[in-house]
């Protein structure tokens, strides 16, 4: 019995946010990208930014992957892009810099 694509997306989705499931990006990159299309539909890319926001760093090469190749897989479906648009923003905004790395950002901001 084949499943339909929505409820395998979905079970991508269960399994990345289950305590006990994997967060193994780099071994489900392929799949996560290939469970993305119209038939799925907007959900999908909300759920995947949502555990890529959750589970993973702007560093972590296996989600630049994904969120790469589904900003390819997705350049018809503009509220789709929106939500990626919206965690590439987020990774932008977190910078990984040595000054925030040590933790002394506001320190020197504020010139003290």
């Amino acid at each position: 019995m084949t499943l339909a694509p929505s409820i395998r997306a979905a079970a991508m989705i269960a399994l990345l946010l289950h305590p006990n499931g994997t967060r193994d990006f780099t071994s489900l990159k392929q799949q996560i990208v290939e469970f993305y299309n119209s038939e799925v539909g907007t959900w999908y890319i909300k759920a995947i930014t949502s555990c890529l926001c959750l589970l993973t760093k702007e560093e972590d090469t296996a989600a630049k992957w994904i969120v790469s190749n589904l900003l390819d897989a997705a350049r018809t479906d503009y509220e789709g892009r929106q939500y990626l648009q919206r965690l590439l923003t987020l990774w932008r905004e977190s910078s990984s810099t040595p000054i925030q790395k040590a933790n002394v950002q506001e320190k020197w901001l504020s010139g003290t």
